[in-house]
């Protein structure tokens, strides 16, 4: 680990370099013969949950509990993804129990049941609680008073009063049961909390003689967790009024994992006794790293995994508990968690092309956000990858896999912000129909349009007037669409003038609003940033910002912009943005169709800064689709996204240039564009980094 803690404080450093890209002068052939120097990156949070989907069968996303990863336009930037010491140690505790978990057999399910008054009993004897605890104990009284105690633990108020911390064996889904009644005269109040949260809360009004049992799924890690049962009624020393009679915990009740249990046993398949261990040891370890650091295993790389069944079995361990030890020092590698690329000549400014093996790792990382599978390491072992024919027969084949869905959900989701939809709070007292589901519903639908395009290989424009979209009951009836039932999202081909096209989505409208209003401002930024890639300048301090009592002043949001417009120093952004915005005012906050601004009458005209006007998001989306520089913007994302950097005007303009022309000629398909891409200097190509100039 130490070693992993050098090189990753290499990566930083590298990731900090401060490099400035220099015009080509010191490339032969000039600036459109650069491909750039792309920084040493690690596996962002994505990339690192799909490969380990891919190489231990999780599909536990186990990088969502890391930090989230620092951002530039895209989150695979090499410059911005710095190593932490707390990233180090999530490493390590992370592939330690996905190793487990993948190659350990499946745990046996438990079913523990615990008698309420034997647990008090337990927990607190001679009826007092142990010193520091957070419970109060209580007798195992009834709530009339001098009845003779019973089986089950009568207990009042807002204290914790069953407390259990059970041993999970394993990840998975699991069954908290709790039989409960009424034990006094109001109903009572039920509330289970696992490790402090509560996961069920619910009146209880069964009868002592016929209690009902609450059974709870909670699906939670292998290892110790707190369950408690709690009575939520406050200020009620008058009445004992929930009883317990006992808690039951049931699991895991997991499916079946065919690819744990295929890996698992391909993994073993050598026996150490019959084939020897250093035989067998060699062999799993080699076959694992190879896939992992997704290239040939040097034999010096290969001992060190050896190693550690060595001393596995120094320590009177077996060699399955070896073998794990070697998958998790695979998994602690530079080598996997970074996507390291070994030039001969490190420092020269010469562009030259990438290694098969590494190119194997571009493209499937950016097609998949994932590591190559053994068809296309193969293909780069033999040497065939870098022949143009042979890289498109792989870059299509990558495409027509469901694994390029990472182009919708990773890409797609960046390049269209719609992973700020997570965090958008519209006010509930403005908007009181919205909540988490319609919040999904919405990310669904857009999601699923865009799969749609790369699935039936449409034009990319098309994204801004398309007649059809992904509703459930539940969107169409915030949009006002009927004849939708149930809550799965389903394609559905538009009818209404209103909605069409990525405009009209309540993803996009609701992530480019303020909490209790709509914001021109960030709807034309929006359209600015993501279609036309001209980033209007940062606001200057100290500008006052648009009244939030917009029905207050009498006047329409609109006129507030437009007044707020002649302050001098905020024209010249807003004069940008600001009309653009103005066409989606037909739609509120969180994207429903309205007429009126309150009592006011909207008016949704607006015009580019070329002149160009346009009355309401439709022909908005018209105006935008014969703009051709859509086109060119959607290159720019894709390309910066693929290479992992931000993209230089003077060195990167010209592969933008074909880019933009190859996606005209081809229909602007963006599977298409993607082939585009892998094609370029700047995807199969590199150079050491140029002279620092500060």
């Amino acid at each position: 680990m130490r070693a992993l803690a050098i090189i990753a404080s290499f990566a930083v450093l590298v990731s900090c370099e401060g490099t400035i890209q220099v015009p080509g002068t010191l490339i032969n052939g000039g600036p459109c013969a650069d491909p750039g120097h792309v920084t040493l990156r690690r596996l962002n949070r994505v990339e690192y949950n799909h490969t380990m989907r891919d190489l231990l069968g999780d599909t536990t996303s186990p990088a969502n509990t890391f930090p989230p990863d620092p951002s530039a336009s895209f989150d695979n930037n090499g410059d911005v993804l710095a190593m932490s010491a707390l990233l180090l140690e999530l490493y390590e505790s992370t592939a330690s129990r996905v190793v487990d978990a993948a190659l350990l057999p499946p745990a046996a399910p438990i079913s523990q049941r615990y008698d309420a008054r034997a647990l008090h009993a337990a927990m607190c004897p001679g009826g007092t609680a142990p010193p520091g605890s957070d419970y109060t104990c209580f007798g195992p009284v009834n709530s009339t008073a001098g009845t003779p105690p019973t089986a089950t633990l009568d207990i009042w108020e807002h204290d914790y009063y069953l407390d259990k911390l059970e041993a999970f064996p394993a990840d998975g889904d699991y069954l908290l049961s709790v039989r409960v009644f009424q034990a006094g005269a109001v109903v009572a109040k039920l509330n289970v909390l696992l490790d402090g949260k509560v996961v069920h809360q619910s009146d209880v009004t069964a009868a002592r003689a016929s209690p009902a049992t609450i059974t709870v799924p909670v699906t939670v890690a292998a290892g110790n967790h707190r369950i408690q049962i709690r009575n939520p009624n406050s200020a009620r020393a008058y009445d004992r009024d929930l009883g317990v009679d006992f808690l039951k915990v049931e699991g895991p009740n997991n499916p079946p994992n065919p690819a744990r249990e295929a890996l698992r046993t391909r993994t073993f398949a050598c026996n150490p006794v019959t084939e020897g261990e250093d035989v067998c040891a060699r062999k799993i370890l080699g076959e694992f790293a190879h896939r992992a650091y997704r290239r040939p295993v040097t034999e010096d790389e290969l001992d060190a995994l050896v190693a550690m069944v060595t001393l596995a079995k120094a320590q009177g361990d077996d060699f399955q508990t070896g073998i794990r030890l070697g998958f998790k020092r695979a998994l602690t590698s530079a080598e996997f968690l970074f996507k390291t690329e070994h030039d001969a000549e490190p420092d020269s400014v010469a562009a030259h092309p990438v290694s098969d093996v590494e190119l194997a790792t571009r493209l499937s990382y950016f097609l998949w956000a994932s590591t190559p599978d053994d068809e296309l390491l193969r293909a780069a072992e033999q040497g065939t990858l870098s022949d143009p024919a042979s890289l498109e027969i792989q870059a299509r084949r990558l495409l027509a896999d469901p694994r390029s869905d990472a182009l919708v959900e990773v890409f797609a989701a960046q390049w269209l912000k719609l992973r700020t939809l997570n965090p958008a709070s519209p006010a509930l007292d403005v908007y009181p129909g919205f909540d988490g589901a319609l919040k999904t519903a919405m990310r669904d639908e857009t999601l699923l349009f865009m799969r749609s395009f790369i699935r039936e290989d449409r034009s990319a424009l098309e994204l801004l007037d398309a007649r059809h979209t992904f509703l459930n009951e539940r969107l169409a009836g915030h949009y006002g669409i009927s004849g939708i039932t149930g809550p799965a999202m389903q394609r559905v081909e538009l009818t209404t003038p209103q909605r069409g096209g990525l405009l009209t989505h309540g993803s996009i409208l609701t992530l480019t609003s303020v909490p209790n209003r709509t914001s021109p401002v960030k709807r034309g930024k929006w359209v600015l940033d993501q279609l036309l890639c001209q980033e209007p300048p940062p606001p200057p301090p100290n500008v006052p910002g648009l009244p939030e009592g917009v029905d207050a002043t009498g006047k329409t949001l609109r006129q507030l912009a437009e007044a707020h417009r002649t302050n001098v120093a905020c024209s010249g952004c807003h004069v940008q943005m600001d009309p653009i915005g103005f066409s989606l005012e037909h739609f509120d906050g969180v994207g429903h169709w309205r007429d009126k601004d309150g009592t006011l009458t909207i008016d949704a005209t607006g015009g580019l800064p070329d002149g160009r006007t346009f009355d309401g998001a439709g022909e908005l989306s018209k105006v935008l689709k014969d703009d051709a520089r859509v086109p060119r913007c959607i290159s720019r994302k894709m390309l910066t996204y693929a290479i992992g950097r931000e993209l230089n005007n003077a060195t990167d303009g010209c592969a933008l240039d074909t880019l933009t022309e190859q996606m005209t000629k081809n229909g602007n398909r963006l599977t298409e564009l993607a082939l585009q891409v892998v094609k370029t200097r700047q995807f199969s190509q590199r150079r050491g980094a140029l002279p620092v100039t500060r």
